[in-house]
């Protein structure tokens, strides 16, 4: 999950360097390693990039990781939080890789001295309870040790009910196969059977409640390029049912005159082929647009970038982002989560063409579970040459009771007076700077081009 503008931990020696990115120990915290973009202020748990040097630590780090790691999972241990047991990964799912074994190697030990407990106890006292010449004072002990076992039988059942790290679910929902300790429980009881004691009862199933689906509001918004507005510009988008897609022409693309756009072809070939309640999977998602590409390659002219979401019946929305275009779920005012751009080099997106070799497998995949309150903003590199993500945050919370289309709207108007402001600080003219162009030699400076933006309201 990404955290803007924040390092975790106060050691702040760097463990890999990658261009802006620098990786992190926490080990105040999590005992985990994460990536800092000293840049955009960006935090992300996963390696930012493919090339990313391999981490290595040694035994110093490596304890410090191991006791934040023990300490962190006994700090949960003890919140009393009752948490939902749907088995989930996402955002925090990585958590589950790191915390379980912790949480396994407790529960072994526990019921590792409950059977040594339970095997001294029968050496001492099987033959006086199974023949009856024991005393009643032994009898009776046995038998409040043996509850006091059971006890810490359930005990550590409960505490590996109460470890369900779907609590840190972010976004990729998979399932996971649960070990058990079923043999080292059943030998307890077949014991306790056997001295004729009485067995714990199986607790009730408390009832299920099950949330009302959500309900959502789509809007959006195109304004092209000020020297393109006779013909409409490059950016074209689709609204139906649960789908949605976005796609920026390039520009810079050679195109045949009196030909229909590649970008406008995309749109309205998935619209045509999307049913109004269709909940789109990702593989959908990818045939449909490989579908739609292949019929533009020889009906269309020009090449553009595509980003395509879905929300499923089960709230979760899958989408997939094949160029710079961006979309991303604004929660309780912070970046929840956001799609990953594709690039050949700085102003040079992944893109569908007849020329191109991209393909819609190669695009980027986000999935996220929705909660009421999100809003999912998608924009053409129009809107995010322009804004920040902090800007965009902004004009949300101050119209927060506002329709989606409205939004969308302010989106838009902010990202065109931004565009035409040469003293403007802005995410294009910052990376324009780096890469060295000449009229951003200051930093500073907008980027006219076609914008668009779809907004989504997601209510309960």
């Amino acid at each position: 999950m990404t955290r803007p503008s924040t390092i975790l931990q106060m050691d702040t020696t760097p463990l890999a360097k990658e261009g802006a990115w620098t990786a992190y120990l926490d080990d105040e915290t999590t005992g985990l390693i994460y990536y800092f973009n000293s840049d955009t202020g960006e935090s992300v748990w996963d390696p930012p990039t493919d090339t990313f040097p391999e981490i290595k630590l040694n035994k110093v780090k490596e304890q410090k990781m191991k006791d934040a790691r023990l300490a962190y999972n006994q700090e949960r241990l003890g919140m009393g939080v009752e948490v939902e047991k749907e088995e989930k990964k996402g955002f925090f799912g990585f958590f589950k890789e790191t915390t379980d074994p912790v949480v396994e190697e407790v529960v072994e030990e526990v019921v590792e001295e409950v059977v040594e407990t339970t095997q001294e106890k029968e050496s001492a006292n099987w033959f006086g309870g199974f023949f009856g010449k024991a005393k009643s004072e032994t009898v009776e002990t046995v038998q409040e040790e043996e509850e006091e076992v059971m006890q810490e039988v359930e005990m550590v059942q409960e505490e590996e009910e109460y470890y369900d790290q779907s609590m840190f679910e972010d976004a990729v929902m998979v399932e996971e196969e649960q070990e058990t300790t079923t043999a080292k429980k059943s030998f307890v009881q077949d014991i306790m059977a056997f001295t004729s004691f009485p067995s714990a009862k199986p607790k009730e199933e408390e009832p299920v409640t099950i949330a009302p689906p959500l309900t959502f509001e789509i809007g959006s918004k195109v304004l092209p390029h000020p020297e393109k507005i006779s013909w409409g510009g490059e950016d074209a988008l689709f609204v139906k049912g649960r789908s949605f897609g976005l796609f920026d022409g390039v520009s810079g693309a050679e195109k045949t005159k009196g030909v229909p756009l590649y970008s406008t072809t995309l749109a309205s070939q998935l619209k045509a082929k999307i049913e109004t309640d269709q909940a789109l999977a990702i593989e959908d998602i990818k045939r449909d647009l490989l579908t739609a590409a292949e019929y533009a390659d020889f009906k269309a002219t020009g090449a553009s970038t595509a980003i395509v979401a879905s929300i499923g019946e089960d709230d979760v929305m899958r989408s997939l982002c094949l160029g710079d275009s961006v979309l991303m779920v604004i929660r309780n005012g912070m970046v929840f989560s956001k799609t990953k751009e594709t690039t050949h080099y700085f102003d040079c997106p992944y893109q569908l063409s007849e020329d191109s070799p991209d393909r819609p497998r190669d695009g980027t995949v986000l999935t996220t579970r929705l909660m009421p309150g999100d809003k999912i903003v998608t924009g053409s590199d129009g809107v995010f040459d322009n804004l920040t993500a902090d800007d965009i945050i902004r004009i949300i919370q101050e119209n927060e009771a506002a329709k989606a289309t409205t939004i969308a709207q302010k989106i838009v108007a902010e990202s065109r007076t931004v565009s035409l402001d040469k003293e403007a600080p802005t995410p294009y003219a910052k990376q324009a700077k780096r890469n060295r162009y000449k009229e951003y030699a200051t930093g500073l400076g907008g980027k006219v081009d076609d914008i668009s933006c779809i907004v989504v309201s997601v209510n309960a």
